[in-house]
């Protein structure tokens, strides 16, 4: 699973854009996973050596003022792995 939080879009407001894939080998292969951030796009993939950007889980274009795409200015980035089962 893959979101964005900005003020317009977040869990507080159930808005936040959200993806997920499933990836059928991932707990029998090594995976990359990668953030490619630049001015007019965030991307979130995952894939592994021979191609990470294999599949994209999210795109979040930028849009609106600074409380939809506050990307260009200053703040912390908070990256989390979470790996759960069926139980």
């Amino acid at each position: 699973v893959s979101t964005v939080h900005t003020q317009a879009y977040n869990h507080m407001k159930g808005n936040q854009p959200t993806n997920s894939i499933i990836v059928n080998d991932a707990v029998t292969n090594f995976k990359i996973y990668t953030l490619d951030w630049n001015v007019d796009k965030i991307e979130m993939f995952v894939g592994d050596d021979a191609n990470p950007f294999a599949n994209r889980i999210l795109v979040w274009n930028k849009q609106g003022d600074w409380t939809q795409w506050p990307f260009d200015k200053p703040f912390f980035i908070l990256i989390n792995i979470a790996v759960g089962g069926s139980w």
